[in-house]
Formats: C-alpha cells, structure tokens, sequence
C-alpha cells in the first residue's frame, strides 16, 4: 500500500531553514565551540612563535659548517698544519676541523671559547707567516685570508646573534671581528667589512705532510 503524505511534514533530506547572514554567524559560533569547524575557526591564522629554537651551541656548529664548505676559506683553515717547524713558532695549532670537534664533543663552555679559538686562527697565521725570523714556508697571503675569514664568520654570525644571546646576552658577532694585516712588518690596520675573498686560491708548488697515523 503507498501512503499519502501527512499534511504539513517536513519534506524528504530535512527541513530546510534559510538564516540570514547574521543568524548564519550564530550558528557557526555556537557549532565551534562544541567541536565544529565554523568560518571563525577556520579562515583564523593560528599565531606562529616568534621566538627561535636553536641551542647556542648548534647555532655555532652552523657557523663553522659554512666556514668548513666555503670554497675558499674551508680549502685552506679546515685541517691542521702540518710543516715540521710550525710548533717552534705557534703554541696551540687551531684549525676549522678542530673546532667542529669540539662543539660536536661538547668543550666549550660558552661561545666566548669558541670566538677565542677561531680568533686563534688568526693570530697563528700571522705569528708565522709574519715572523721574522726564517720559516719553513712563508705565505704573504695567509695571514690576510685568515682575517677574512674571521671577519665573514663574523656577518655569518649575525644571523645567529639572537639564538646565542638568549643564554649569553654578553656574546656579539663583534667578538670575531680582527684587524687586517698590514703591508710591512706587521701592522695592522681595521677593516669596516669583511674583505671580498679571492675567487680561486693561488697554485702552490707544494705539499703539506699528511700527519703520521697514532
């Protein structure tokens, strides 16, 4: 048997309710806060932390990872030196790899360390290149590559400046910035900004010793 529809029942998919705009807001109000997604809800951009997460020390491992795979700088600074009278003139060899180590291992207790050690670079490059006295192998151009060096790890650093200061607010990329040696015996004279590196480095007619297996 078909049966005849009731008078007045609401059609077949639902009774259909039109709301205007302001009822439609209600409504959308009232089904967000119990679990639906309304328009509020969902065209709202959620509000992303301003504050950055990377630890002081990570931070410096970046800094040295660019310097190691810098074209130029990470060719000459990354591995020790190893010329037989290079402990006669500087007391504690640094180098690139030497660094990486010790962030990787968890030696320095602050970034103070760590700018001491990269600095050291430089001041090794120029108390035996600029020695006086005779050398085993003098290289002009190091000492001035090496304070290139500190001096673009110094800009580098400024991208890291915040992250290192929320637990050294004392610590500026300042700490990395040298002096540029000067021409004659010696002297130096301060650089605004970090010296354009040379495109490719100079052909040497030599060979460092690869260091002796322990």
């Amino acid at each position: 048997t078909i049966r005849a529809p009731v008078a007045g029942a609401p059609p077949a998919g639902g009774l259909k309710i039109k709301l205007g705009n302001q009822s439609k807001k209600v409504m959308q109000r009232v089904l967000g806060s119990t679990g639906g997604e309304g328009e509020d809800a969902a065209t709202t951009p959620a509000k992303k932390s301003s504050a950055r997460k990377i630890p002081w020390d990570k931070a410096l491992m970046r800094i040295t990872e660019a310097a190691m795979k810098h074209a130029t700088y990470g060719a000459v600074f990354s591995t020790p030196v190893t010329l037989d009278d290079y402990s006669q003139f500087v007391q504690k060899p640094m180098d690139l790899s030497a660094i990486m180590n010790r962030l990787r291992e968890g030696l320095y207790d602050s970034p103070h360390d760590w700018a001491r050690d990269m600095t050291l670079i430089a001041k090794n490059a120029k108390t035996y290149h600029m020695n006086e006295a005779p050398v085993a192998l003098r290289l002009d151009w190091v000492p001035g590559m090496a304070a290139d060096l500190l001096n673009w790890c110094a800009e580098t650093t400024k991208r890291y400046e915040r992250d290192i200061q929320v637990n050294y607010s004392d610590f500026t990329h300042e700490h990395l910035v040298v002096a540029h040696p000067g021409p004659g015996s010696g002297s130096a004279a301060p650089v605004e900004a970090p010296a354009a590196a040379p495109k490719t480095l100079p052909k040497l007619k030599f060979s460092l010793k690869k260091p002796a297996p322990q």
